[in-house]
């Protein structure tokens, strides 16, 4: 029996990137290119049974977003765009460029909180006007998804990365490899895949994506830093840490740290680690990526288990954002709240809430 996909409604944004980029000049450098000329080296996109939709989306300089010039505000500009949208699609594709995918993609997650439908950001590793490109398929798998999500196929409520057949939950994403045909280009986390395309065909992990949010449930489009947050990415090899050296250094780089310390490479029951934060950097709160033994001070991070390191700082901003009291940053830094760790999914609110009231105590009788 045929499946009539005809009053399912697709809004595809097209940011920019590789997949749309065209040779200019005599040097033939690539370009981004405006979105008829995608559409014109992708006729495929004609033949879609979905009600469609395309939209240029360009940043506050109105031009085409290039990953070198993605920021915060672009990133809650997006998140604004999908937020008004959401109730007149059924799904929404994301064109973008490769480099900053994975960060554009966590940013969203944390951004639309409460995202009743299929957010999914793709591109390419070659462009589309090339012969043999890799853009054609990304689209096309990505508007399936969209469309067919909560349809035929179970709902998956979140932003994703469709890429090469292959598609990631957007908190957990990583540019893993630039090949063309790599189905592995951008990985999870976890390793776990939400779901796999071959040949518009659609099997989704239902033990792998989250649960949808409930009809009462409103979205709440939140926000990063318009200018970020002084975070200072420090990375210590563990056999770096028997030099003085190294030691020193680090400590001078920090010092200046008037924000958070994302650590990576770091154990907590390192002694000179402790001794070296603790003498450089008192007032900074430390973010550690990995698991590690229980920390000497209750008011330092634990991630929960490895995150990719741009989005920890994804995830430090926002949370930064949201407040600047350090142990609830340290509350909200640990806890699942988009899937991006292990554990049960917990919402930001709800533990905003609940530090507030412990901060009052209980009621005077």
């Amino acid at each position: 029996m045929m499946i009539d996909y005809s009053s399912r409604k697709v809004l595809v944004l097209y940011c920019g990137g590789t997949a749309g980029m065209l040779p200019t000049g005599p040097d033939g450098a690539l370009a981004p290119a405006p979105l008829n000329e995608l559409k014109k080296n992708i006729p495929e996109l004609e033949q879609l049974p979905y009600q469609m939709e395309y939209r240029e989306f360009y940043n506050e300089e109105g031009n085409l977003i290039d990953s070198s010039n993605a920021d915060y505000p672009l990133y809650n500009s997006l998140a604004v765009e999908v937020g008004d949208a959401q109730d007149y699609y059924d799904g929404i594709v994301v064109i973008f460029g490769t480099d900053t995918m994975g960060p554009c993609a966590g940013a969203q997650g944390y951004l639309l909180d409460g995202l009743k439908k299929p957010l999914v950001l793709t591109g390419a590793m070659t462009p589309a006007y090339e012969k043999e490109n890799d853009a054609r398929e990304n689209i096309i798998d990505s508007i399936h998804l969209a469309a067919r999500s909560g349809y035929d196929i179970p709902l998956i409520p979140e932003p994703v990365i469709c890429f090469h057949g292959n598609v990631v939950r957007g908190v957990q994403s990583y540019k893993y490899s630039t090949s063309p045909t790599d189905p592995n280009s951008f990985k999870s986390t976890d390793g776990q895949i939400l779901a796999q395309i071959e040949n518009g065909n659609i099997t989704v992990n239902e033990d792998a994506i989250l649960k949808p949010p409930t009809a009462t449930e409103r979205l709440i489009v939140r926000e990063l830093p318009y200018k970020p947050f002084t975070i200072h990415p420090v990375y210590i090899d563990a056999l770096g840490l028997q030099s003085d050296e190294l030691l020193a250094q680090t400590g001078e780089y920090i010092a200046t740290g008037d924000g958070a310390l994302l650590l990576d490479g770091i154990a907590r029951s390192d002694k000179r680690t402790i001794t070296m934060l603790e003498k450089y950097a008192p007032s900074a709160l430390p973010i550690f990526l990995t698991q590690h033994e229980p920390s000497p001070n209750p008011a330092w991070n634990n991630a929960g288990r490895t995150m990719d390191f741009q989005q920890a700082m994804i995830k430090a901003q926002y949370v930064m954002n949201l407040t600047r009291d350090p142990a609830l940053i340290q509350r909200l830094f640990g806890a699942n709240l988009r899937g991006e760790l292990d554990g049960p999914i917990e919402s930001e609110s709800k533990i905003i809430a609940e530090y507030e009231r412990e901060k009052m105590g209980p009621p005077i009788r």
